[in-house]
């Protein structure tokens, strides 16, 4: 059996116990860790975290952030000046976060990922030095009313988690789902 299968079927295990409703959204947040270099068999493998939310009576949202900065890049009318200048583009970059913020938020905060929901985020790498995932999960923390399931493709380790096994890593209150 492989890695992600081993994740899929840890993180089952994880659906079966009672849900906290009295904590932060930090604190239901839950990190799939896995080897960056698996990121296509985690994506080729996303339906078995599907079905095992359902199987748990449980809705499950997901968000794909992959195409994210692109789409930003795209709606943005300084495009052009940003690929022929792009330190203009680093002061910018605090508008794009506010965007996906509010964009998560709005996910959240919907109907559809209410209190027995997963909203599962994968594409986080995609976003890596323009947007930092500690950011904008703490940004969005205080709206998370089920689980917040987080594709994180890095390493934990002493309860530190690296993005791409080379960012400086923070200690997040999130649970850890690893194989």
């Amino acid at each position: 059996m492989g890695r992600i299968l081993d994740l899929a079927r840890r993180y089952e295990s994880l659906l079966g116990v009672q849900w906290p409703r009295d904590v932060s959204g930090s604190e239901r947040t839950w990190f799939v860790v896995y080897p960056p270099q698996d990121e296509r068999r985690l994506r080729f493998r996303l339906d078995e975290f599907a079905l095992a939310t359902q199987r748990a009576g449980k809705r499950w949202v997901p968000v794909d952030l992959t195409a994210a900065l692109a789409r930003w890049m795209a709606e943005n009318d300084m495009a052009e000046e940003y690929f022929a200048e792009p330190e203009f583009l680093t002061p910018e970059l605090d508008y794009f976060a506010q965007d996906q913020a509010q964009l998560l938020r709005q996910v959240l905060e919907s109907e559809e990922a209410g209190p027995d929901s997963v909203v599962a985020l994968y594409g986080i790498a995609s976003l890596y030095g323009a947007l930092s995932t500690s950011q904008l999960l703490d940004s969005v923390a205080d709206a998370i009313q089920g689980i917040l399931l987080v594709m994180f493709p890095g390493t934990y380790e002493g309860n530190r988690y690296h993005l791409l096994e080379i960012s400086e890593g923070w200690n997040y209150r999130a649970v850890p789902v690893i194989a």
